[in-house]
């Protein structure tokens, strides 16, 4: 029979109780799962902070390696963003210097108006292009924030797998 072997039995559910020597305190955890490591044995002396065993973390590990990991996707998505943001502000800049030159040229007739419309297109295109870099730019600045506070959730819960003495 496999419960007479302990070799054959793979996990064991308990509850506990700890004896203070100033009488009977509760032992439990916000989160619920499988115990994997026992840090305390009968009869030892536990403080303050001592950690006492451990529930299986594993999904929330890999909860916090995923978030990281968006995180750093979404970081390097809105380093390219504003990467992106400089240069149509450049390109708009050179593109208004030019126009600004252009009509000045127009009224000696070295420039036509055609070109001129030509240039003032091209500006409007950068501007159309600014802002909506600048539009993605507040996006993903706005979905790091919420994955840093998906990844402080998940480590939270991570630390709840951990038992300590609380008193």
């Amino acid at each position: 029979d496999s419960l007479s072997r302990p070799e054959n039995v793979k996990t064991v559910f308990a509850l506990a109780k700890v004896e203070p020597l100033n009488g009977l305190v509760s032992l439990s955890a916000s989160s619920s799962g499988i115990v994997t490591e026992i840090y305390k044995n009968a009869g030892d002396t536990v403080a303050k902070g001592d950690l006492i065993l451990k529930v299986d973390d594993r999904d929330d590990l890999l909860a916090v390696a995923v978030k990281e990991r968006e995180i750093s996707v979404q970081q390097s998505r809105a380093a390219a963003e504003n990467a992106n943001v400089l240069q149509f502000q450049a390109a708009l800049k050179e593109k208004e210097q030019d126009l600004a030159t252009s009509e000045k040229l127009v009224l000696t007739g070295a420039e036509t108006r055609q070109n001129v419309a030509v240039k003032q297109k091209e500006r409007d295109v950068i501007l159309a292009n600014l802002q909506n870099a600048k539009a993605m730019s507040a996006a993903n600045a706005a979905e790091l924030a919420a994955s840093k506070k998906q990844l402080q959730q998940a480590q939270l819960s991570l630390s709840d797998k951990s038992i300590r003495a609380k008193q």
